[in-house]
């Protein structure tokens, strides 16, 4: 999805230097794709939660403190933190994390933006 978005943004832009409706629409979807992390939107392994709290057990370390689950947290933490920084206010992301849902929606608009300027995406 985020390939096809550029790709389609680098198209409009290509075409004028103007900004017109379709590519504030590809660039503002595009803010919004590029917000989304797997963590975001891949469904929980319950199975391998499981497994890893049995090891915490037998570790008898407190539930969570897994350090590489940690180690992701912080980074995650630090690009948020980063994007803060280097956003502009109209392009900060909302509060909440996208899900799939998010997602899906996200994909309705780049095909309705295709079909809209007449490229044939196949889904």
């Amino acid at each position: 999805m985020r390939g096809v978005i550029s790709a389609i943004a680098s198209f409009l832009s290509s075409k004028g230097p103007e900004e017109s409706t379709p590519l504030a629409t590809a660039r503002e979807i595009s803010s919004s794709i590029a917000a989304v992390r797997f963590s975001d939107i891949a469904p929980v392994d319950h199975e391998a939660e499981q497994h890893a709290r049995e090891h915490l057990d037998a570790d008898d370390d407190p539930i969570g403190q897994n350090e590489e689950l940690l180690q992701k947290k912080e980074i995650e933490g630090l690009e948020d933190m980063l994007h803060r920084l280097t956003a502009s206010p109209a392009s900060r992301p909302p509060q909440h994390r996208p899900t799939r849902e998010d997602v899906v929606r996200m994909k309705e608009r780049i095909l309705a933006l295709s079909s809209q300027l007449g490229l044939d995406i196949v889904p």
